[in-house]
């Protein structure tokens, strides 16, 4: 089954797209989404990067929204494994070091402006 993520102002019922300037920074390494398909937008292939964030935050990508508070927490995790991750695990993982600083940078940006995060599939 496929899945993309994309960040989103608003809460449950009723949201809307990020602003894509807001991910002007995050480097674009991700594999892009309905939204940026360059992944540096407000959205990315959440289904390359599920195995990899599940395992880093304990949160799957694969949630209708996840509230804001949560992304908080995710972006917290994920910068503080993008700092010390070792190739072995990156390997296993399925993930660059590249596309897990940028999947930190993504997190971060939408944590700094309290946006949800969705998935579609």
């Amino acid at each position: 089954m496929g899945l993309d993520t994309y960040a989103a102002i608003g809460d449950y019922g009723e949201i809307r797209l990020a602003p894509e300037e807001a991910f002007a920074d995050v480097p674009g390494v991700l594999v892009g989404g309905m939204f940026s398909g360059h992944g540096n937008g407000p959205s990315f292939r959440g289904k390359v990067y599920d195995r990899y964030v599940y395992k880093v935050t304990g949160e799957s990508l694969y949630q209708e929204c996840i509230p804001s508070k949560a992304v908080s927490a995710m972006a917290v995790k994920l910068e503080k494994a993008a700092a010390e991750l070792n190739d072995d695990c990156l390997e296993e993982l399925h993930v660059t070091r590249q596309e897990a600083h940028a999947l930190a940078a993504w997190f971060r940006v939408c944590a700094d402006n309290r946006y949800v995060v969705c998935g579609w599939w």
